[in-house]
């Protein structure tokens, strides 16, 4: 019956075990609410140019399943609909999908001591062992909510409150009141997470493909004042498998991550470059992973795996009624650049360049008649966590983009 309607069916992904083996069961929580364009599976075709007695076609041999790319649009999501009372346990579809632009993720401490006090720069905890939370993503409570930042060093306070100095300050001084929740924080690295799953039921009963040994080739997160974030992912997958049954998924909801809600004050949104507010109208975030197959004649599809050969991201800010006095030079050394898209405990998301420099010249335009500023942020080695030990995996990385 083909693959028609295409806005009817189910979408689910999942981090594969080991590169070559493919997902086969799905539980509610790896499905996605979201946008997919699914193409025609890619398979090569092999002909040999050969001596013929006429021009009747070639032989064909088919080839590899490898390197089929689609995308996925989706509102981004939180992962509870109420206060995390304890660390997740894993993370969900958005997670995943950044991390997998990103490098990886860190999951840690949703249910921990105590805040006690302190500054908006340096909340204090009831005694404990902080040194994996360093580069790790806090939501702090405040006087009405909360706030959120990233820890930059820890200070064990020897029998007495710990301080956690944050990279950038929060919105307003702890209340002392509340636990301090932490995040799945991804996090800018070389590494390549293991691949992922992708599973697609459409409308008809025998329309179910499932795509395997995938990879997260571009994301791209975008934040306009008043609506919704919304990301946009292009995935390349390793091979792909022709089920051929279990679809016609029936009527389901997704209910159980919700959406994040519109990038307004009163939910939390704000930007900050160098410790100072910085009024946008919009900001998008571009992370672009460059991979290159390692082929094996023993993986399934002539593939063992992919491997990342660049990354890069970027962080593009619209001012707009700007003042020309705010025109940048590029490669000027900006400091911590931060946005905030929302701060209640469940659905938040917050990003930040830890070291950050103006990547091109600032351009002038026009939005809605007003002049508008664009700038472009690009992350810089950055070396300024530390702690009593250990830190955590997101320490001294140069990107990383936390959901609360």
């Amino acid at each position: 019956m083909g693959y028609a309607p295409s806005n009817i069916g189910r979408f689910a992904l999942k981090t594969q075990s080991s590169w070559g083996t493919a997902e086969t069961s799905f539980a509610a929580a790896n499905y996605v609410e979201a946008s997919v364009f699914i193409p025609t599976p890619v398979q090569e075709a092999l002909r040999t140019d050969a001596t013929r007695g006429g021009y009747y076609a070639q032989r064909v041999v088919a080839g590899s399943k490898k390197d089929t790319t689609f995308t996925v649009s989706m509102p981004m999501h939180g992962f509870s609909d109420s206060t995390p009372s304890a660390d997740p346990g894993a993370a969900h579809p958005d997670a995943l999908l950044v991390a997998a632009a990103l490098g990886d993720f860190n999951i840690k401490g949703f249910a921990s001591s105590a805040v006690t006090g302190g500054t908006a720069s340096a909340p204090t905890v009831s005694d404990s062992d902080y040194n994996l939370w360093v580069g790790q993503a806090v939501a702090v409570p405040i006087s009405g909510g909360h706030s959120l930042g990233f820890v930059k060093t820890y200070t064990d306070g020897g029998g007495g409150d710990d301080t956690l100095t944050l990279l950038d300050d929060l919105s307003a001084a702890p209340s002392g009141s509340g636990d301090l929740l932490g995040s799945i924080t991804c996090y800018l690295t070389n590494t390549i997470n293991n691949a992922l799953t992708f599973d697609w039921v459409g409308s008809d009963a025998s329309i179910h493909v499932r795509f395997y040994d995938c990879v997260v080739t571009s994301a791209k997160i975008t934040l306009n004042a008043t609506e919704q974030p919304i990301g946009e992912f292009t995935i390349q997958a390793g091979g792909w498998t022709n089920i051929g049954s279990g679809g016609a998924p029936g009527d389901y909801a997704m209910t159980d991550r919700p959406q994040m809600p519109a990038l307004i004050g009163s939910n939390g949104s704000r930007f900050r470059v160098n410790g100072s507010a910085v009024t946008v109208s919009s900001l998008e975030i571009e992370i672009t992973n460059d991979v290159q197959a390692v082929m094996s004649h023993a993986g399934t599809e002539g593939l063992a795996q992919y491997v990342t050969t660049n990354r890069s991201v970027a962080m593009t800010a619209v001012a707009e009624a700007a003042s020309l006095a705010s025109l940048v030079s590029p490669g000027t050394a900006t400091g911590v650049v931060q946005f905030d898209a929302n701060t209640t405990p469940g659905r938040a998301m917050t990003m930040t360049l830890p070291s950050a420099q103006v990547e091109e010249l600032s351009e002038i335009g026009d939005s809605n008649g007003l002049v508008a500023l664009t700038t472009r942020y690009a992350p810089q080695v950055y070396s300024g966590d530390s702690g009593d030990g250990t830190l955590g995996a997101a320490a001294n990385t140069a990107a990383r983009i936390a959901f609360l």
